[in-house]
């Protein structure tokens, strides 16, 4: 019978984090998006927490939060084998990316259809067909202060895509049989990792709570697998904690 454990872990907290939890932090990469001092404690705890876990392989975000993330980690795990996978990404908000609400609310007075929206569905929500050209300049005003000139802005995405677009990511895990993996990711595409391995078992029955799912900044998730059995646990003050936080 083929056993495997996968190890879910969110990078530290960056800067953007740390300014305001109002602000959208998704596909941006640039100054504002580095892990902070707290950051790095953050992932050095992670690091702590798997250091006596056996790693085969990693599968991680191309962002730099989450490879940094992923290189405390692994400093004590020189033998994993790891891979940027694009998929792992974060759920694209678009325009959205480095505002904040009071921006959205005093400026952009547009964007309030917009999370009238999201919050009526947050997990199937769509763009609404409106012209959004004063909101895209600003975000490419943003990205340049942000260290990223000239950034083509990805397309705005629900969750539901984004569980689309990782469901290869996971299902290509099974050819790696008997294996530990390590996956790092971001808040949103962590949400749909652990939605894609658990969705259909006791932990998680409706798809839609995928979006709402608690993953804190460096949360460790342990998904194991025996044959068709699950067990979800994360990591607590005193050890492995079964279910979700």
């Amino acid at each position: 019978m083929a056993y495997q454990t996968i190890y879910v872990v969110r990078h530290g907290q960056t800067f953007w984090n740390r300014d305001s939890k109002l602000r959208h932090q998704t596909h941006s990469d640039g100054i504002g998006n580095q892990l902070t001092e707290k950051g790095v404690q953050q992932a050095k705890y992670a690091a702590k927490i798997l250091a006596q876990e056996h790693i085969d392989y990693a599968f991680h975000s191309p962002l730099t939060r989450a490879k940094h993330t992923l290189d405390i980690v692994l400093a004590s795990h020189p033998y994993t084998v790891a891979f940027a996978d694009p998929r792992l990404t974060e759920l694209s908000n678009y325009f959205l990316d480095g505002m904040t609400q009071q921006e959205w609310e005093s400026q952009f007075p547009e964007t309030r259809l917009l999370y009238q929206a999201r919050s009526s569905d947050k997990f199937g929500c769509k763009l609404p067909g409106l012209d959004w050209s004063f909101c895209v300049d600003r975000a490419y005003e943003i990205a340049e202060n942000n260290g990223e000139p000239g950034k083509v802005l990805p397309a705005w995405e629900s969750y539901a895509d984004v569980m689309s677009r990782i469901k290869p990511v996971i299902e290509g895990l099974d050819e790696l049989e008997d294996a530990n993996i390590l996956m790092v990711g971001h808040q949103g595409a962590n949400r749909c990792i652990l939605g894609n391995l658990l969705l259909g078992s006791d932990y998680l029955s409706d798809v839609t709570q995928v979006a709402t799912l608690s993953v804190p900044n460096c949360s460790v998730f342990r998904v194991e697998k025996k044959g068709a059995s699950l067990k979800l646990y994360h990591s607590g003050d005193n050890g492995w904690v079964e279910g979700f936080i």
